[in-house]
């Protein structure tokens, strides 16, 4: 009997006394201010390009090697199926940079609009994220996505 009214005890203090994490939420920004960097003027450039379809413009902004992997038709290709999915974008709005050591990443939501089989309006949003980083003094699209 003792044995057993001393696991409830400890039992019942590592139920009481067990640490808990709590995550602090923190205040939604009610505005956000687009940066003026010329890293986010580049990654806004290649938002903007996708959106009005312009592959050229597009391709242009990508650094040599990833030119080679990702050309006018791969953008194309890429362009299709997310206008196929999402429908054509119709706006954008500057969300947030991320915080990362090496590399900064910009984020936007973007609106598209579609019509089903029925002829009805679909309304839909995505986040864009475009990654930018240094290489010396050139700045580099490192990576993009629909999110």
């Amino acid at each position: 009997m003792k044995k057993i009214n001393r696991l409830l005890i400890a039992f019942l203090a590592g139920l009481f006394l067990a640490g808990c994490t709590t995550v602090k939420e923190l205040p939604a920004e009610s505005l956000t201010t687009e940066p003026t960097t010329e890293e986010y003027q580049k990654a806004r450039q290649l938002l903007t390009a996708f959106l009005e379809n312009k592959p050229d413009s597009f391709v242009s902004l990508l650094p040599e090697d990833k030119r080679q992997a990702f050309d006018a038709n791969r953008f194309r290709t890429y362009r299709f199926s997310i206008v196929d999915s999402l429908g054509e974008p119709k706006s954008f709005r500057y969300l947030t940079t991320l915080q990362m050591p090496v590399f900064t990443p910009y984020v936007w939501q973007v609106a598209f609009e579609r019509t089903d089989k029925e002829g009805k309006q679909i309304h839909g949003e995505a986040l864009f994220r475009v990654i930018v980083g240094k290489s010396k003094d050139e700045i580099l699209i490192v990576a993009f996505q629909f999110l």
